[in-house]
């Protein structure tokens, strides 16, 4: 019967659990005399060792054929009885008990039943290392009652003072991995034997010593027999070998034979320890001589699996001589196998290596901006924590037919890395995204060294093969089984990423350089100054500070708003702050007082940006207008001058606009082509361009179609004015012409969240217009409103008063203050308010909107409170009186009503009849 059927037998007795005291146990010879039999079993029952069982019940344990337990047909002394053949010898075991008594520790009380029983030293105790349970060879140890050790440090007491200090890693390891084991001197007679630590119930240890020296107690073999002592052994979770003493294995247990394995070859019983196939000759030699000098020894040992796997093992080997008297008899070896352990610890050193490798690619991303010298330093890092001997990055050629050497490292200054041959050999290899070793074949072919074994793996860049990373390992190597298996390529495609993205900062980098305005980044300081975090080096040119000195806050720092804005215009920059605060973005032209003392004009524009972390981020350009703005003031002067011959202004303004237009178009031509070139080009990209590439190109076409658009008003303001413009009228329902321009600017009230609506209550009144310039005047009055309109509305409506077609528009914009509106429709006229100055133009729309109004016999006038709005109207004279238009409509439906007729076109007319939005 093995350890862990006894105890099975012992905690399955009953329908539940019993405690000690209610357990009769006893145990029976072949004969059916009492061989041992606990307390409690003597008062049930009234035997004694050697006390003979009744015939009725030695029948009943006769019958019994497995060493399984089983209930018996038979009660004695009141108690269930339960009984269970011993299977390696004749004798059963027999447990009485009072079924229906629950109890808690059902482990520790098997852990007592069985330890009562077994002549060397056992306990339990706490984590802290207090007794809770000692058997009588404790207490005989100790030389003390079992009941007074209870509490007390017992395991230390017992423990020589010299090994004490093995207790606690001992206890340590025990709580993590279960068991632990080692070698102690304990009791009196300071006997050398084998403490073993187990943890199976939470916060609560057993220990048991095994003696391995023939001094002091032995147990008799009436309450141990030698059979149950060896069951003991074979059970345990270490393994466990005896040599006699001429070094011969003379037992062996369970647990190690799971080590060398279970068929009879793989016994070691009877061999001597130099005799064993499948250990280690090198390793073993310490061992060996341990063994035959009789001394104690502890190492690591690498055992081989018999067959073609050979698997090592790693094992902690604890050697420990047994003693006679004077005279040593044999040795005794207990075997850990920590080969899971020694897995985990290369495991993770593996996983740190990788991690450190990784780590060190990003930091040299960090090191090296510049693309050629990162990948240079990149292919020596990945060759030498491969631990290869040579490593290289092969480049397509300009006439992308060849692949070339463009980075290289190697070990050895006498290998060549210096390569070019046809792309056709690897043509093959270019899709893949994992990497392989080439073969012979091919590494001949390919003219590499063939000495080395070579792992090839494709690079890529936005979606394109730029070419391949070579590695050769010299064949004795071992760390190019792990680095080819996966790590090597998680390292390439880490290297990919970061040098894609190197790239494309360099070209961002030569993209701005190649460009004469500044871009900076700025968070706003609690006084609403500017703190900023990022500045392109034209600011140098623009402003005379470096942009160091304009980033660096405090002393030594140069203050924006302080040191740089002119003072005159500072009320400006901060009015566009607080546009810029309110989430809005904003534009504004200020001077400034540049670093070698001279006034500068700058253009300003800045967009906000809401960080994750709840702070307002700007960024922005900056230009140097100053040129521009002397040549407003020529313009001005000019402007002033040519008011003495309006005539030759006139003439003036015309030329220059129809000179400039034509050049104007192809800026705002290519700057669109552009643009969607770069939709083409981002596709292709793995990550979106920088944004302040897209922001140029926008900032091109924008400005660019602004300029047009101002370069055609001044053109047609002149041939107005000349008396140049032709009208070609006709007579038009004027509903049709309106819905088209609400739906050419529909658009643009959709960016703005704005509701533009549309009301017609006279569609079918008719008027004399010139449709191209009837559609001009309403694109320039419906435009003007949804630019000065945030939020809100603005509706378009039409409807006959009198003799008169009057179109409204209304919006809900910021309004115009009482002052200006005797000036608004003149040419180049500004409301001047910091609160319109993000609102660019010229004046120009609603000037030419009044003349074009005028030539076709209308008029406009305009109605506005600041604040809350505007409404512009504007007449022309009917071509057909309502009456004549439902007359006309009367003719085409007879059977129409006359009555409801005169109300319009179905009822169109009516309150809210005939609108819809948009």
């Amino acid at each position: 019967m093995s350890l862990d059927s006894l105890l099975h037998f012992i905690s399955s007795s009953g329908s539940a659990h019993q405690a000690e005291a209610d357990l009769a146990f006893a145990e029976v010879d072949g004969l059916g005399r009492i061989v041992s039999i606990n307390p409690f079993g003597r008062l049930a029952w009234g035997w004694r060792a050697g006390s003979d069982l009744g015939d009725e019940l030695r029948f009943a344990l006769e019958t019994l054929e497995t060493d399984q337990p089983e209930e018996l047909p038979i009660k004695a002394g009141g108690l269930h009885l339960r009984g269970m053949r011993i299977s390696n010898r004749d004798g059963w075991f027999l447990i009485g008990y009072e079924p229906g008594r629950s109890v808690e520790q059902s482990q520790q009380i098997s852990f007592r039943t069985l330890m009562d029983r077994i002549p060397q030293p056992a306990l339990s105790m706490n984590t802290a290392g207090l007794a809770r349970y000692v058997n009588e060879a404790v207490a005989q140890a100790m030389q003390s009652d079992a009941s007074r050790l209870m509490g007390r440090p017992v395991l230390a007491e017992l423990i020589c003072p010299e090994d004490r200090w093995k207790l606690a890693e001992l206890l340590e390891i025990a709580a993590r991995e279960g068991s632990s084991h080692t070698t102690v001197r304990f009791g009196r007679e300071a006997r050398t034997g084998i403490l073993h630590v187990v943890q199976s119930v939470a916060d609560e240890f057993q220990a048991l010593i095994l003696p391995l020296t023939g001094q002091g107690h032995n147990a008799p073999t009436t309450l141990v027999p030698e059979v149950q002592y060896q069951s003991f052994l074979e059970q345990a979770p270490v393994g466990i070998l005896h040599l006699d003493a001429r070094g011969t294995v003379t037992f062996e247990n369970h647990h190690f034979r799971t080590l060398v394995g279970q068929t009879p070859d793989d016994s070691w019983l009877g061999l001597p320890l130099e005799g064993v196939r499948c250990l280690d000759r090198t390793e073993i030699q310490e061992l060996l001589t341990a063994v035959q000098d009789g001394t104690s020894w502890t190492g690591d040992v690498a055992l081989h699996e018999s067959g073609s796997s050979r698997i090592t093992h790693h094992l902690h080997v604890h050697v420990s001589p047994i003693h006679s008297d004077s005279d040593r008899i044999g040795s005794a070896l207990l075997i850990e196998d920590r080969t899971e352990r020694m897995r985990d610890r290369q495991e993770r050193q593996l996983m740190e290596r990788n991690a450190k490798v990784k780590a060190a690619l990003r930091e040299l991303a960090t090191e090296h901006p510049d693309p050629t010298a990162y990948r240079q330093a990149a292919t020596r890092l990945l060759g030498s924590t491969s631990r290869a001997s040579a490593a290289l990055i092969l480049g397509l050629s300009l006439a992308k037919d060849r692949l070339v050497t463009v980075s290289s490292w190697s070990s050895d200054s006498g290998i060549d890395t210096d390569y070019s041959f046809a792309r056709e050999h690897l043509a093959d290899m270019e899709s893949a995204r994992f990497g392989r070793f080439l073969t012979p074949v091919l590494v001949e072919t390919l003219s590499l060294d063939t000495d080395l074994d070579w792992w090839i793996d494709p690079l890529a860049d936005n979606d394109q093969m730029p070419g391949f990373m070579l590695v050769g390992w010299a064949r004795d190597t071992r760390d190019r089984e792990w680095v080819t298996s996966s790590r090597l390529n998680e390292w390439i495609r880490l290297f990919e990423s970061l040098y894609s993205g190197i790239q494309t900062a360099a070209r961002y980098r030569l993209t701005v350089s190649a460009i004469d305005d500044a871009l900076f980044g700025f968070a706003f300081l609690p006084d609403r100054g500017r703190r900023f975090h990022f500045i392109t080096d034209q600011i140098e040119l623009l402003t005379g500070y470096l942009p160091a000195e304009l980033m660096r806050h405090g002393e030594g720092g140069v203050d924006w708003m302080r040191d740089v804005v002119h003072p005159e215009d500072a009320p400006l920059v901060r009015a566009h702050h607080r546009t810029i605060q309110d989430g809005h973005e904003s534009r504004v032209t200020y001077r400034i007082r540049h670093g070698d003392g001279s006034t500068r004009w700058l253009q300003e524009h800045a967009t906000p940006r809401a960080e994750p972390s709840g702070l307002l981020a700007v960024n922005g350009i900056l230009s140097d207008v100053s040129e521009q703005k002397a040549a407003e003031l020529v313009l001005l002067q000019a402007k002033k001058e040519a008011e003495l011959s309006d005539r030759s202004k006139t003439a003036f303004i015309a030329t220059m606009s129809h000179e400039i237009r034509t050049p104007l178009g192809a800026v705002n031509g290519f700057a669109q082509l552009l643009e969607r070139e770069l939709d083409d080009f981002e596709e292709e990209l793995p990550h979106d361009l920088p944004e302040q590439v897209r922001e140029f190109v926008g900032a091109i076409s924008e400005r660019s179609q602004k300029l047009l658009s101002l370069v055609h008003d001044l053109f047609e303001l002149s041939n107005v004015e000349m008396g140049k413009a032709t009208l070609n009228l006709s007579t038009h329902e004027s509903a049709g012409l309106i819905r088209q321009a609400v739906e050419r600017h529909q658009p643009d009230a959709d960016r703005k969240g704005l509701l533009l609506r549309e009301r017609m209550h006279d569609p079918a009144a008719r008027v004399a217009i010139d449709p191209k310039r009837f559609g001009q005047i309403l694109d320039n009055l419906v435009s003007n409103a949804i630019k000065f309109t945030e939020q809100g509305t603005v509706d378009v409506e039409q409807r006959v008063v009198g003799d008169s077609l009057v179109i409204e528009v209304r919006d809900t914009g910021i309004g115009i203050a009482d002052d200006y509106l005797d000036r608004l429709f003149e040419a180049f006229s500004q409301e001047e308010d910091w609160r319109n100055r993000r609102y660019e133009g010229t004046g120009l729309g609603l000037t030419l909107a009044a003349r074009l109004t005028e030539m076709m016999e209308g008029t406009i006038e305009v109605e506005s409170a600041k604040g809350i709005g505007s409404t512009f109207r504007v007449h022309f004279p009917l071509v057909e009186q309502p009456a004549s238009v439902a007359a006309r409509i009367k003719g085409w439906f007879p059977t129409l009503d006359s009555g409801r007729a005169d109300e319009g076109l179905f009822g169109m007319d009516m309150p809210g009849g005939g609108g819809h939005s948009v």
